[in-house]
This record gives C-alpha cells, structure tokens and sequence, in this order.
C-alpha cells in the first residue's frame, strides 16, 4: 500500500475534492486494489460533504492517533472505496500532543503502526489522506507515517506560502522521524485553460519555490469548474459520476423546454435555462463540464502513479548501491 498526504498549510486549496476524485478512480473494483481515504479534517467534508457520509465525527481516527487504537474505515462508500472518516474529535489531537510526552504518548507511531496493520490486510493499494489546513501537530503525525506529499494550489500567492510552509514541515520529518519520505510534486488547481500567460507566469513561480528541491509541478492540472463543484458537494458525487447525472439532468431540461413549448409557454427573453424549478436535485453543470473535470483528474492520478514508480525505482537503486 502507497500511503499519500495531499496537503497544503492554506485551506480552499482543493485538498478534499482531489481526495475524493482520485480516489473513487484508484478505486475501480478490482481483485485485491481497494483503495483507503482519511479524513482528517475537523470540518469532515471528505467524508460529509463529498461521499453524503456522517461517519463518527473523528471519534475512531482520534482514537487510533491518540490512543493507538486500529483503523476502522467504513467499507465500500464506493465499491472497493473505504473511508475513515473525520469530524471535531480531531480538534483534541492538539491538545493530546501538548501533553504526549508527559504521557508517554507516540502519536507519529501510533498511526505508523495503524497504517502497517492495515497494509498486512494486503487489501489495499493506495491510501490517500486529507487534512485541515491547521492542524500541525496531526500534520506532523502523517508526515511521520506517509510514503509521499503532493502540494495542491491555485493561483493566490498565500497558496504557495502555504505550500512552502508544508515542504519546511516535510524538510523536518525527513530529518527527524521519516527519511524515506517522498515530496513528489505540486498540482494546480482551478485553472483556467484559457489564461495561458497568467499559467506560465504562476508556473514560473512554482518552480522557482520548487527550485534546487529535484521535485516539478505535475504538468496534469485541474482546471476551474464552478458548476461541476457545487453539484458534486450538493449531490455528495464525484465529479466522474456527474457525468450520467448532468446527461439525465440534460435530457430532463430539454423535456420541460418541450412541455413548455407544448403548452405556449415562452422562456424569459436572455434568460439562460437553468434547472427545472421543481426538482430538489438538480445540476448545473454540463455533461461536457463534468467530462471535462473527471479526464483532468484521471490525468492527475496517472500522473501521481507515475511518480510513485519512479521514486520507487531510485530507492530500489538506492538501496541495492548502498548494500553493494
């Protein structure tokens, strides 16, 4: 299993949506490759607000951090997706690693160990995690447990203070409790595909943060899709399977236009048509929208395994040159 902290210092940076995307696709039901989402976010929209799941509030993740009680993840969300779900129990973490030491508390080992229990299981291939922006001391707790960072931002210069902010946090776990962790890259987030000079000069500024680090920016990026995002959060969807729900919502609209047609009545003139006033779930997005964000999101997973495998790749050379 290849454990993955998608984090940032700085909230709104879409930590959660790429949680919940990438993961429902490494999840595609295969024998033996389920995939493992943590939510370690007080707020618990991973769990809440992307998959319509309330969960336990926290209560078992701070469990296993704190008290270093086993993983329960809630089993098949989606099919060979299981979620840990988050909530306000996180919030006393802080206060349990004020006093760690004092009791003799290991919260870095505690989730270690989880994490390896749940690997023997041998079910899983990828586990992803997702954290509140200010939680530093849950931070330094995964950084401590993970095999590998990746850095979302959008365009906000505070969005790469806070991904500077999480490499200084990485910088310090290497040194002190997780030499093999693997910072594999920055992802841009809410782009807009037009504005190609603005991206090259945003691009610009990236690597000049990443420079001398050996670490990119991924090429794949996830561009700015209003109406794709409040559907999916309203509808607990991710953003691959709005695409049959915008087709039906589609179909459903071009069905009233007609029946409205029917019976003599006009559209307002300039006004664009928005979804039927008498359905409590209904989209805003296109089908081709939704398309169109879910590829850039199987682009970024490709992408983000294609990074595994070749830090893998040098670790094993690593490591063989340094038995030899």
């Amino acid at each position: 299993m290849r454990s993955v902290l998608v984090g940032s210092q700085k909230g709104g940076v879409g930590k959660t949506s790429l949680v919940a995307a990438l993961g429902a696709l490494a999840a595609r039901p295969q024998p033996g490759r389920r995939v493992l989402l943590i939510d370690g976010d007080q707020q618990s929209n991973l769990s809440k607000r992307n998959f319509g799941m309330p969960g336990d509030g926290g209560r078992d993740l701070y469990s296993t951090i704190v008290l270093g009680e086993p993983l329960q993840p809630i089993r098949d969300v989606r099919p060979g997706l299981d979620v840990v779900s988050g909530g306000p129990a996180l919030a006393m973490v802080a206060g349990a690693a004020a006093n760690a030491a004092a009791a003799g508390l290991d919260m870095a080992s505690h989730l270690h160990t989880a994490l390896d229990q749940v690997n023997s299981l041998g079910e899983y291939a990828l586990a992803l995690i997702d954290l509140g922006p200010g939680d530093v001391a849950l931070l330094d707790a995964v950084l401590a447990a993970v095999d590998y960072v990746v850095a979302p931002h959008r365009e906000d210069e505070a969005d790469l203070d806070g991904v500077e902010l999480l490499i200084k946090r990485i910088l310090r776990a290497r040194r002190d409790t997780n030499p093999t962790l693997t910072f594999l890259g920055t992802v841009a987030f809410a782009r807009d595909p037009r504005a190609t000079a603005r991206n090259a000069s945003l691009d610009a500024a990236v690597r000049e943060l990443l420079r001398g680090s050996g670490v990119e920016p991924f090429i794949a990026a996830i561009r700015y899709s209003p109406a794709v995002a409040r559907d999916a959060r309203a509808l607990a969807l991710t953003p691959q399977e709005l695409i049959a729900e915008a087709e039906k919502a589609t179909s459903a609209r071009i069905s009233m236009l007609r029946r409205r047609r029917t019976r003599g009545q006009q559209t307002e003139p300039g006004r664009r048509l928005g979804p039927p006033l008498d359905d409590e779930n209904t989209l805003w997005a296109r089908p081709e929208a939704s398309d169109a964000l879910a590829r850039d999101y199987l682009n970024v997973l490709g992408e983000l395994l294609e990074r595994i495998a070749v830090a893998e790749q040098v670790n094993a050379t690593a490591t063989g040159a340094s038995a030899g």
